[in-house]
């Protein structure tokens, strides 16, 4: 069996992984305290809207982007905290998902070739179209043919007359004895 290759050697992950840890961190850190110092304003600006104090109101004006750098930084950070266990969360769920597979995929394959065998054979069936299948065996015939080669089977369709009680063969829709409609 081939090994796989590793883009990263495991030294190399793990000083990465460390690298985005603390950009992450640092993001994280300064995201905060820009959202929270966006809010106050923007809730000063706020409050006394009413007084028509210009300087105050202008508040809003330094409040929205403060909001807004605030949030992109701490999403981002989240999104780096996220990357950095990227391979560790592809690994957990490689060996807790395969397992799992593996025991589906074993179970259903013996029904799913034996239902593939059934359509392969129902398919040629329909465009051979030369061919039956018997009632009781199960064994494929030749159409027109009056027993089963396997098993001895009459394939001939026999009924009896409601009226007049005589063997009827084929697909008669009338008794050929009494004319009754079958």
């Amino acid at each position: 069996m081939e090994e796989k290759k590793k883009f990263l050697s495991e030294e190399n992950y793990q000083q990465n992984k460390a690298k985005i840890k603390r950009i992450s961190k640092i993001l994280m850190c300064v995201g905060v305290p820009f959202i929270v110092a966006g809010i106050v304003l923007l809730i000063v600006s706020t409050v006394n809207m009413g007084n028509f104090d210009n300087s105050l109101f202008d508040l809003a004006f330094v409040g929205i982007p403060l909001l807004f750098i605030g949030m992109v930084c701490l999403m981002f950070g989240i999104q780096l905290a996220v990357f950095a266990h990227k391979r560790d969360i592809a690994s957990f769920v490689a060996t807790s998902t395969v397992p799992v597979v593996k025991e589906v995929v074993e179970d259903v394959t013996p029904t799913a070739g034996k239902a593939i065998k059934t359509v392969v054979k129902s398919v040629r069936d329909g465009i051979v179209g030369e061919d039956n299948t018997c009632p009781k065996c199960g064994e494929t015939v030749k159409k027109g043919a009056k027993f089963c080669g396997n098993c001895g089977e009459s394939l001939v369709k026999t009924r009896h007359c409601s009226n007049c009680g005589s063997e009827i063969k084929g697909d008669d829709k009338f008794c050929p004895n009494c004319g009754e409609k079958l």
